[in-house]
C-alpha cells in the first residue's frame, strides 16, 4: 500500500533506513545549528568525490548556490512565517469564500492564526516535559 508522505516526514524517515545516513544528516544539521558553513562545504566537497556520477549531480546544486547558502547560515532569520501565514490565508479563502464582508474575514484569519500559535506553545511545552533540561535550555 503507498501511502503519501509530507516532506517532513521523509527527512524523519529516511535516517532509519542507513546508520551512515543518520550519523551524516545529525552531524550536518549540528553544523547548520552551529553556522559552521566551512564543515557543511568540506563535507560537500568531500562526497562531491565519493559518490556516483548520477548524485554528483545533485550535490553540485549547492556550490552553485554557495553564496546563498552561507547567507542562509548567517542570518537569523527566514521568511517561512510569512509564507506561511500566506498560505492558511489562501486556504481560507478558498474555504470562506462567502464571506461579504472582509471585517469578518478578516476577524476569520486572526481566530485562526491565535489558535495556531496557541496549539504550538502547547505543543512546546509538552515536548519540554519529555526533554531533559539542558537540551530544553538550548
Amino acid at each position: 500500500m503507498i501511502r503519501s508522505m509530507t516532506e517532513k516526514a521523509i527527512v524523519d524517515e529516511l535516517p532509519n533506513y542507513d546508520f551512515t545516513l543518520k550519523l551524516t544528516y545529525d552531524t550536518h544539521l549540528y553544523h547548520y545549528n552551529q553556522k559552521d558553513t566551512n564543515y557543511f562545504f568540506e563535507v560537500v566537497n568531500y562526497l562531491e568525490t565519493q559518490l556516483p556520477e548520477w548524485f554528483r549531480k545533485k550535490i553540485t546544486f549547492f556550490n552553485k548556490y554557495r553564496k546563498g547558502i552561507k547567507n542562509a547560515f548567517q542570518t537569523p532569520y527566514s521568511n517561512g512565517t510569512l509564507e506561511g501565514t500566506n498560505y492558511k490565508i489562501k486556504v481560507i479563502k478558498r474555504v470562506v469564500y462567502c464571506y461579504r464582508n472582509f471585517l469578518y474575514f478578516r476577524d476569520c484569519i486572526y481566530l485562526i492564526q491565535i489558535l495556531v500559535f496557541q496549539d504550538q506553545s502547547n505543543t512546546k511545552k509538552k515536548q519540554s516535559k519529555l526533554l531533559p533540561p539542558s537540551i530544553v535550555s538550548r
